[in-house]
């Protein structure tokens, strides 16, 4: 991951560094800070074999405000045959939905994968 050995360590100075920082600042006092958090970059992609699927995606914070929509549901037809992917910088704790509907009966099967980037920024 790095060329040598004294980028490496360079990073990890860094690293130490930014999480010290970040424990100076936690107050367990009610309303404080509790937690200490990166933001992160998410992607994914994701195939459905068989198609005529509904697809979405939304970002729901565990902080109880308003959901995020990152993707407005639609529909994707099996002439498209294709992987859909999308990614979602995070600020804040929380969750992202993923949402596939098949309005048919038939099974499909749903092949998916994704990937957190911490250093988002």
């Amino acid at each position: 991951m790095f060329a040598d050995e004294e980028k490496r360590t360079k990073f990890l100075r860094w690293r130490v560094q930014f999480l010290e920082r970040s424990i100076r600042k936690l107050d367990f006092n009610i309303g404080g800070t509790c937690t200490i958090f990166q933001k992160c970059v998410i992607t994914w992609e994701l195939h459905v074999v068989g198609w005529e699927v509904i697809y979405g995606a939304e970002f729901v914070p565990n902080s109880g405000g308003y959901s995020i929509n990152i993707q407005k549901p639609k529909k994707i037809s099996p002439a498209n045959e294709l992987v859909v992917h999308g990614t979602f910088k995070v600020s804040e704790l929380g969750k992202v939905l993923l949402t596939v509907d098949n309005p048919t009966s038939k099974k499909k099967k749903l092949l998916y994968r994704f990937k957190i980037d911490l250093l988002g920024d």
